[in-house]
């Protein structure tokens, strides 16, 4: 039932989403689903949603990420495809976290630094927003249409294969909310009395996080498919509060988790500096004068605003009734 739950709410948040960029007029009913993405999120400073994710994480485990995230129910949609072409494929594996904490440190410096265009690259939501965009609004070949195709078959390929691999090696969003449901309150857990070691919960694991030689769960990349409770058939694997909790913390790791966020807070709050630049240029002899400062969608009021704010997603160039914006090939 709960995985009929996590595919039912998935599948519902997907459409809603490709359906925001494919018609403009979406807006109006479920432009919210827009708004409800973690990193977005944060850089707009809606704490409602970010304190609400978080809360979620939390208490359930990374539910975003496998119903609110678009990018993470398309990787299940390649992984579902994948696992038809050859059955019980997955095992267990340690992970990458030098690479999962590295990828989360370089996206920060990039944002602090202001380099956003580099950073968006491995932004969920950004990337998705890419790849939709191209779909429904093609406008030639062009620098964001080529990372648009590049992401999708690097995204089809890897989920194909390793399922969510790159959730829990490259995706900045997916180390944050892994870390916080490190102590979520409800989890899956292997019932140690009932468990006789068949190995069919690690077999179809696509995070590749459960041990089922030593009988344990690496809940920091647990998206919450509920597949493994789905293939036990002796019924060893449930969902809910473990009798006994892991009591190991690594400090090191949450130190590191608690200066990212107070960099990201400061990195927000430097977002709220608006300045106008620019200003009305002189034109002679009917010359249009070299631009000194880029042109910005409307609302965008200052460009360090903008380009601290933006995520690169291409909603608005899908929702522009009259097409005058075009995505940047600077």
């Amino acid at each position: 039932m709960l995985k009929k739950l996590r595919i039912a709410l998935g599948v519902l948040f997907f459409a809603g989403i490709v359906v925001l960029f494919a018609v403009p007029e979406a807006q109006n009913y479920v432009g919210w689903l827009a708004k409800i993405q973690f990193l977005p999120a944060v850089m707009a400073l809606n704490l409602v949603v970010v304190v609400g994710i978080l809360l979620v994480c939390l208490v359930a485990g990374r539910w975003y990420c496998s119903v609110a995230c678009p990018m993470g129910v398309l990787q299940d949609f390649f992984y579902a495809i994948g696992i038809k072409v050859k059955k019980n494929h997955m095992h267990y594996s340690k992970g990458l976290p030098w690479l999962r904490w590295t990828m989360l440190a370089v996206f920060v410096v990039l944002m602090v630094l202001g380099i956003n265009g580099v950073a968006i690259l491995v932004a969920p939501y950004s990337a998705f927003g890419r790849m939709a965009n191209t779909v429904f609004h093609w406008q030639g070949m062009n620098v964001v249409a080529c990372v648009a195709m590049i992401t999708f078959v690097v995204i089809a390929a890897l989920s194909a294969v390793w399922g969510r691999l790159w959730c829990n090696t490259i995706c900045p969003v997916g180390t944050v909310l892994g870390t916080v449901a490190r102590f979520s309150l409800l989890k899956p857990y292997i019932n140690e009395t009932k468990c006789v070691h068949c190995g069919r919960c690690a077999k179809n694991c696509k995070a590749m996080c459960i041990d089922g030689e030593n009988r344990k769960i690496d809940y920091s990349r647990c998206v919450n498919c509920m597949d493994c409770i789905e293939n036990c058939n002796v019924g060893a694997i449930q969902y809910g509060r473990p009798a006994k909790e892991e009591k190991h913390v690594d400090g090191s790791r949450r130190k590191f988790v608690v200066t990212t966020a107070a960099v990201t807070a400061a990195m927000a709050l430097e977002a709220q500096e608006k300045k106008v630049d620019g200003g009305l240029a002189v034109i002679e002899d009917k010359q249009v004068p070299e631009r000194k400062v880029p042109l910005k969608p409307f609302g965008a009021q200052s460009l360090k605003n903008f380009s601290t704010r933006c995520t690169g997603c291409q909603l608005c160039v899908s929702e522009c009734p009259s097409k005058v914006l075009r995505p940047s090939t600077g």
